[in-house]
């Protein structure tokens, strides 16, 4: 029968009475300051928070005013790229979406921060930031555990040390080999990024070369430039190759893959929208395919795939009808890009699907980009 607890606590020696109030104590003392620590992260996540909103909301006040949607997205571009930062929106004073940049909602825990966009006593809309929750870090208590650890080693050493001939009635316990625990230093992961490649291919370029003299077709070309540098600094997107038939520009985002994808298939509809609604007499047609970037992690077998699939919708899009927009089907599996467009299945190509429309309200915030840009 095991000796009862008042007999053990009777025969240990003082330094193990030292070392359990040292332990309570600690424990104590991490409790406090982890419970200060805390709210001293929810504090400076709520301050940081609302001063991006306040930041946003100042240097959107003339934009939103002159309902200048191209400068409103390039302001929600660059605040979305802050650390921490899941989506940025704009409301006119109706309550309706004008811009918004960053990844649609997912079920990581968000807390939102909302200022109003005045001039003087104006209220010309509302800017809200959504930034993800962080988990609570470990703070002490890793090393707190360790100290703890090595107390109760002492303590048990000290005993061992200190017993009498009378306490052999007790079961000898053998301190334990101890191996030092490292704890690695906690760094920031690396930011990963992702892209999407939107292909653009004109069907009338060649005609044009034939038809228009020098001077004229240079007009024409520097007017799709000025264009398609509005549509990229919208959407996040830079060009990447260029020649006689088809230009390649790359889209990225912080976020998800299906975001980047999303930017990609917008600005394709409104480089489309562009020329096919321009008044002008003479009009570039054109043709664009949205797929997978090849990425440097990916395997020899899955680069040379995706290179094989790029060049198959190029030979696609020659022969395909004007403002045909296609879509690999791989961007498709597992994404939720299916919640925000419609597309139509090809008979004769299964690695592609067409762009029907986009849903609302989507498809009115690109007819507002482009009557912007038409007026550039």
């Amino acid at each position: 029968m095991p000796p009862p607890l008042t007999t053990l606590l009777r025969q240990l020696p003082k330094p193990a009475y030292l070392c359990l109030g040292a332990i309570l104590a600690m424990l104590a003392t991490a409790a406090y300051v982890q419970h200060h620590m805390a709210r001293e992260v929810a504090d400076g996540h709520n301050r940081y928070g609302q001063a991006l909103a306040d930041m946003t909301a100042q240097q959107a006040v003339e934009a939103t005013l002159s309902k200048d949607l191209v400068s409103l997205q390039v302001i929600l571009s660059h605040v979305a790229q802050h650390s921490g930062v899941a989506t940025a929106t704009i409301h006119d004073v109706e309550n309706r979406l004008l811009v918004q940049a960053g990844d649609s909602p997912g079920t990581a825990a968000r807390r939102n921060f909302t200022a109003t966009i005045t001039l003087q006593d104006t209220v010309a809309g509302y800017v809200t930031v959504s930034t993800q929750i962080n988990a609570d870090p470990a703070g002490i208590w890793p090393p707190l555990s360790i100290a703890v650890a090595l107390l109760l080693l002492f303590g048990g050493l000290a005993w061992q040390r200190n017993r009498r001939p009378s306490d052999l009635s007790l079961p000898v316990v053998t301190p334990a080999r101890v191996v030092d625990e490292v704890v690695p230093l906690e760094t920031e992961p690396p930011r990963e990024y992702h892209s999407a490649l939107l292909t653009l291919h004109s069907a009338n370029l060649g005609e044009l070369r034939q038809q228009l003299n020098g001077q004229a077709l240079k007009q024409l070309l520097s007017q799709f430039e000025q264009q398609l540098n509005g549509v990229t600094a919208l959407y996040n997107g830079e060009l990447l190759h260029l020649d006689d038939r088809c230009l390649q520009l790359v889209f990225y985002s912080n976020n998800s893959r299906d975001e980047s994808s999303f930017h990609a298939i917008c600005a394709a509809l409104l480089m489309l929208g562009l020329q096919g609604r321009s008044e002008q007499a003479v009009q570039l047609r054109l043709n664009a395919a949205v797929t997978a970037a090849q990425d440097s992690e990916e395997t020899f077998y899955q680069r040379l795939t995706t290179g094989v699939q790029q060049r198959e919708s190029l030979a696609y899009l020659a022969r395909a009808p004007v403002d045909t927009l296609l879509v690999q089907q791989q961007l498709l599996e597992h994404s939720t890009l299916q919640q925000r467009l419609q597309f139509l299945p090809l008979e004769d190509n299964r690695q592609f699907q067409r762009v029907r429309e986009i849903d609302e309200p989507y498809l009115s915030l690109l007819e507002k980009q482009r009557r912007q840009l038409l007026a550039l």
